[in-house]
């Protein structure tokens, strides 16, 4: 949430969030001073997303996934079709999930985003999260330490 002033003025995107992170971005400045860091800059949000809801990017169209746990309103993409891939954003990574200690984090919920929104998913399903490398549903679900007694 930190860089979406900058991201904003240097691309001129739309600010899309869910509802349910919108206390989370109006506190940015309490949370940065608690991490010991500058605050970054907040801008207006131009839309709130839900779950089912669509996104069109270019020619591609991107399903939202409502997968709270790293935050109240963290959410995944999924795009359907002939390359379709989940972009699990801050939900779940490569041999891992995202943090759920920061503010509105959740270990119980990330574990149910997962459970019910990713892994109905085909172990083919290709996975891009946030941070490092691609994986698929399957060898997450197959070797993720911390789905293994989810």
């Amino acid at each position: 949430m930190g860089g979406i002033e900058k991201l904003q003025q240097a691309t001129g995107a739309e600010v899309l969030m869910h509802q349910a992170d919108l206390p989370l971005y109006q506190n940015l400045a309490l949370q940065a001073e608690w991490l010991g860091v500058p605050s970054p800059g907040v801008v207006d949000v131009d839309q709130l997303l839900q779950q089912g809801d669509t996104l069109r990017c270019g020619a591609l169209t991107l399903e939202v996934l409502h997968t709270p746990g790293h935050s109240p309103g963290s959410l995944s993409l999924y795009l359907p079709g002939e390359n379709q891939r989940i972009f699990s954003g801050d939900t779940l990574f490569q041999g891992s999930i995202g943090r759920t200690d920061l503010w509105g984090g959740s270990s119980e919920e990330i574990l149910r985003s997962i459970r019910e929104r990713l892994l109905i998913f085909p172990d083919q399903m290709p996975v891009f999260p946030g941070h490092g490398a691609p994986t698929t549903i399957g060898a997450e679900r197959e070797s993720n330490p911390f789905l293994q007694t989810s």
